[in-house]
């Protein structure tokens, strides 16, 4: 997977986080702002915000990057690998990168 695919994608789970003052993302939100999912079909929702554990419900979904990544999961354990995604539980991430 390119550089430049990553820091795109990277890029925007920072706007996505700092945006929503969230900076977790499930395994499931992660491929849907990958594969620009339209905004109408998106299950853009979390229960494991902070630690009060509360579901938060979102305003708009990721913009159209339609990436072309042919394994998700690799991809996702190569971000973590090199610092980018925290693997907070079971497929849930924290982008390190955000200021929030």
């Amino acid at each position: 997977m390119g550089r430049r695919v990553a820091i795109r994608f990277v890029a925007e789970l920072q706007r996505q986080a700092e945006q929503t003052y969230n900076n977790l993302f499930t395994y499931e939100q992660l491929y849907q702002i990958a594969q620009g999912t339209p905004r109408n079909k998106l299950s853009w929702r979390v229960g494991y915000i902070a630690k009060a554990y509360s579901v938060r419900e979102y305003c708009c979904g990721p913009p159209d990057l339609h990436l072309q990544i042919p394994n998700m999961s690799d991809f996702i354990e190569s971000l973590n690998h090199h610092g980018y995604l925290l693997k907070k539980g079971h497929r849930v991430y924290k982008v390190q990168t955000a200021s929030i």
